[in-house]
């Protein structure tokens, strides 16, 4: 199967992504390790303070 063909069988993967998501996809790509490393740690630590807060909402 020629690469062409291939990829009309496929969608992009990234068609679906908002352009300011992907733009940031691509200048995430050529971090250091460090830098991608601390950008997870910090993901992770984010996603812990939103699981743990409580939202009331008053009516």
């Amino acid at each position: 199967m020629s690469t062409p063909a291939k990829e009309s069988l496929h969608p992009k993967d990234h068609e679906h992504l908002p352009d300011p998501e992907l733009e940031r996809l691509k200048r995430d790509i050529y971090r250091s390790d460090k830098e991608k490393f601390l950008l997870f740690t910090q993901m992770l630590r984010r996603g812990i303070m939103l699981k743990q807060a409580k939202v009331t909402h008053k009516q």
